[in-house]
């Protein structure tokens, strides 16, 4: 039955139908001794084709609960209608929670993935998939991938056998002699003829993963994990693990505070020239390139992002999880912040995210674990930056 039931939903194409079907088979697991008999079912699958099966149906699940237009559609409109689809939703909460994810995290345990180097030699499908995945920092051409994957870079991705010439996430690395403070010297710049003698420093400055039906599934973190200890054998003369990371949410939340105006404190008495020129872009995804107002605006909105990274939590003051994505991911993972970098980022999605600024993520192998247990238990976040009464930044480096 299962098998049928998930190539008929492998088969549809129309997003909404194949919500309104998912929900529909809800249906087959209403009482708790079925989830049971599913989840004995799978417990001894090791079928491939149903693997490769069961990742597609957990994305379509996900889809399902993180549907908007399904709960404002008019199939569903009656009371009665609406009872079920809630009931349903709960249905499938427990059957992800139950069944398909702890499914998938036994079937893509660590010791099931393989970690590939992609190289220019590697299969053309692997490039491809490589090429139009990259979620961070767009490749446009093929001098762009050429620049990746050549000398002083490294890609790195996840295969599993059920989903061959799949990677699940990869990263991008750069072999440098210090912490970059811009993403141009990485993408964009010449690489230095001697990037692969004794390098230093090895920065993260793109991961991506190519599958939703991962979410929950930490494969990104274990890839950074595994990486650096591939990297590491390759050249010893590495000491310092670092990313070079967006910080996707701070215009949105700047501009979102400003608008609403929830917060008198956000701007000190002397900065408010520079609060009315931010307020001429609320409007608008521009940003100015006038050297002078650059240099009234640097100040404060490194305090600004200072702020949001370290004291802006998702789901108000008491939560323990950091606001932007990206800083919770790696901090979660155990690594400090280092800095936040001005003017790191001047591609319009570096703009649009947070007005051109980047920040460095450090991994010490040392800190790792007091790092993660403190992030997680207490909600603190190790840095090298500290805000003072006036929630102004000073680096402790």
């Amino acid at each position: 039955m299962l098998q049928g039931l998930l190539s008929e939903f492998n088969t549809m194409h129309n997003t909404r139908d194949k919500h309104i079907a998912m929900v529909n088979l809800t249906r087959e697991f209403q009482t708790p001794r079925r989830v049971e008999l599913l989840g004995s079912f799978l417990s001894s699958v090791s079928d491939l084709d149903i693997v490769a099966s069961v990742v597609a149906f957990r994305q379509d699940i996900l889809s399902v609960l993180g549907s908007k237009t399904l709960k404002s559609s008019s199939t569903f409109a009656s009371p009665s209608s609406a009872l079920f689809l809630s009931s349903a939703l709960s249905i499938l909460k427990t059957l992800d929670g139950k069944i398909t994810k702890p499914f998938l995290s036994e079937h893509f345990a660590p010791e099931k993935l393989s970690l590939v180097r992609i190289t220019w030699d590697s299969p053309a499908s692997l490039l491809e998939q490589i090429s139009n995945y990259e979620a961070v920092h767009r490749i446009r051409t093929i001098s762009d991938l050429k620049q990746r994957l050549g000398p002083g870079r490294r890609v790195f991705a996840f295969l599993h056998p059920s989903l061959p010439q799949r990677p699940l996430v990869f990263v991008n690395c750069a072999l440098m002699k210090q912490a970059p403070d811009n993403v141009a010297c990485i993408l964009t710049e010449p690489v230095p003829s001697d990037a692969e003698h004794s390098p230093s420093t090895c920065v993260f400055y793109s991961i991506t993963s190519t599958h939703s039906a991962f979410q929950g599934i930490d494969l990104a973190n274990l890839l950074i994990k595994r990486v650096s200890k591939e990297i590491h054998s390759e050249f010893p003369s590495l000491t310092t693990f670092i990313t070079l990371s967006p910080i996707p949410g701070f215009r949105a939340w700047l501009e979102g505070v400003m608008k609403k105006q929830i917060d008198d404190s956000l701007f000190q008495a002397s900065e408010q020239d520079a609060k009315e020129l931010l307020q001429s872009f609320l409007s608008s995804s521009k940003f100015t390139s006038d050297p002078q107002q650059l240099q009234m605006l640097k100040p404060v909105l490194m305090r600004l992002c200072a702020r949001y990274l370290l004291t802006e939590r998702r789901g108000g003051a008491s939560s323990k999880v950091a606001l932007d994505p990206v800083a919770n991911f790696h901090i979660r993972n155990g690594a400090m912040l280092y800095r936040i970098n001005w003017q790191g980022d001047l591609s319009r999605r570096g703009i649009e995210n947070s007005y051109g600024m980047m920040v460095n993520y450090k991994y010490n192998e040392d800190d790792i674990a007091k790092n993660h247990q403190q992030y997680v238990e207490q909600g603190l976040i190790s840095t090298s930056i500290v805000l003072d009464d006036q929630k102004q930044p000073r680096s402790q480096l």
